[in-house]
């Protein structure tokens, strides 16, 4: 068995918060980055995208990361 140590920052997506979590990344060795279902992708594409872009640009060598979606339970409004 492996000890990890986690640490989970929700920065809610917003652009007020970017030169935050740019900080975050170098450290990091892995990220998962999630998305509203209950929102259209192509609504969230560029921020998905950007975010993507930011984990390989501010992080270290490799950068594995997880794509999730949110809210999967909310059938209404999928």
């Amino acid at each position: 068995f492996k000890t990890l140590n986690l640490q989970i920052w929700d920065t809610v997506g917003l652009e007020c918060h970017r030169h935050v979590t740019r900080s975050y990344y170098r450290g990091g060795k892995g990220f998962v980055l999630a998305f509203d279902l209950t929102k259209s992708l192509l609504d969230q594409s560029n921020g998905i995208r950007s975010f993507a872009e930011d984990v390989f640009r501010f992080g270290s060598s490799y950068n594995p990361f997880i794509l999730v979606g949110t809210k999967s339970d909310d059938y209404e409004n999928r």
